[in-house]
């Protein structure tokens, strides 16, 4: 299974960053069939960058026939965490971590690029 970390902004949604972290097997997305919405605990999406914990107060998981989608609300904090470059980063679900990197470079002109989306 393929996972990714991604940030996003759409115009339709305020322009607030969104973190997601999808896991897909094979090249495309299949058909989804199922929607989540938490707010509690064990369900909700932790990003850890540099050893801080980010936890949104909403959770949605997307399901689909060939992966998941786990989206949030990515606040200014956890924005200006990922633009430090060399920072271990990681994203879990209660105990069960989603995908980790010892050291995450490029962040913030990827997002300077995926916000442009708002201008």
């Amino acid at each position: 299974m393929n996972t990714f970390l991604l940030v996003g902004y759409k115009k339709q949604f305020g322009c607030e960053p969104t973190v997601a972290v999808l896991g897909m097997k094979g090249a495309r997305l299949g058909e989804p069939y199922e929607q989540v919405t938490s707010k509690k605990g064990k369900n909700q999406l932790v990003v850890s960058v540099g050893g801080r914990d980010f936890r949104p107060s909403i959770t949605k998981l997307n399901k689909y026939s060939n992966g998941f989608e786990f989206v949030s609300v990515a606040g200014a904090d956890l924005i200006r965490a990922l633009s430090d470059n060399n920072r271990t980063l990681a994203a879990r679900i209660g105990n069960t971590t989603l995908i980790e990197f010892s050291s995450a470079n490029g962040f913030a002109s990827a997002n300077q690029r995926a916000s442009i989306n708002c201008d």
